[in-house]
């Protein structure tokens, strides 16, 4: 398959309980959650068979999470989504961290979070808060921040990005609301750098150290200050492995989407193929 390198992961299911009761008047719901789980762990079995080295992942909507919840013990990634206010969400009027410490308590060793912020406005009478282009930017930041503070959470995926309507609304996407569509690129670039810029394979103190001399009396933490704050930009090199001179050389093609040293390094941490 030529896109199985690219591949990150298979979204399995999306709010399982929901979609059940939305089948309910056509005949066709389960109705029992542990059936529906098992059913899901059944999907991902298949999966599996084909692609056993890539995560699964599924998603709750604010009412499924409770004390009552059950996940698929085969899923490897779990989150949930609740639109609305980032402190104050849902029927239930608690915050998404507060979602978020279900789940958890509830998780495997293997399982890890994945976050679904607000990235739309929902344009209809009585839904004034999903209106508001700068509450989401603002919220987009809360749950950047919370996935930086917790090494459980390995996912980011807003939603949405296309603009749609509904019987009674317009979903206006990311794609098309100028502020947000910025505010993600940010936040995109700033966890690629977090996570890129330090991976074992791009940057190791000691090596760093060893290769620019003008660093050598350089304690570790002041290594990694300078490597963030100048050796990136400057192309310096900090591992064997690897240099974003070397490689923006060997791949020219990259650096419309992927500009500077820093875009070499994205782009090879991504695995993507040569542009």
């Amino acid at each position: 398959m030529p896109y199985r390198n690219i591949i990150q992961a298979f979204f399995i299911f999306d709010e399982p309980r929901a979609r059940d009761s939305q089948q309910a008047p056509c005949g066709r719901s389960v109705g029992n959650a542990n059936l529906i789980v098992d059913r899901i762990n059944y999907a991902i079995q298949l999966v599996k068979l084909s692609f056993p080295e890539k995560p699964t992942a599924i998603v709750f909507d604010a009412p499924e999470v409770k004390d009552a919840l059950i996940i698929p013990r085969l899923a490897d990634w779990v989150g949930m989504d609740c639109y609305g206010d980032f402190y104050r969400c849902g029927a239930a009027g608690i915050s998404i961290p507060a979602y978020y410490d279900i789940i958890k308590s509830k998780l495997l060793p293997h399982q890890r979070l994945i976050l679904f912020p607000q990235s739309f406005r929902y344009e209809k009478p009585g839904h004034e808060w999903y209106t508001s282009d700068d509450k989401i930017v603002a919220d987009l930041e809360r749950y950047y921040n919370l996935l930086l503070l917790d090494r459980s959470y390995v996912g980011f995926f807003p939603y949405l990005w296309q603009s749609f309507s509904d019987p009674v609304g317009l979903f206006t996407g990311a794609q098309n609301i100028p502020k947000v569509r910025a505010k993600l690129k940010e936040i995109g670039w700033r966890l690629s750098r977090n996570y890129a810029a330090f991976h074992s394979t791009v940057y190791q103190p000691k090596i760093y150290r060893e290769l620019n001399p003008d660093l050598k009396s350089f304690t570790d933490s002041q290594l990694e200050w300078h490597w963030e704050s100048y050796g990136i930009s400057e192309g310096r090199r900090a591992s064997y492995e690897f240099s974003s001179r070397e490689y923006r050389q060997a791949n020219p093609g990259i650096t419309t989407l992927f500009p500077g040293y820093l875009g070499a390094i994205i782009h090879y941490y991504l695995n993507l193929p040569a542009l």
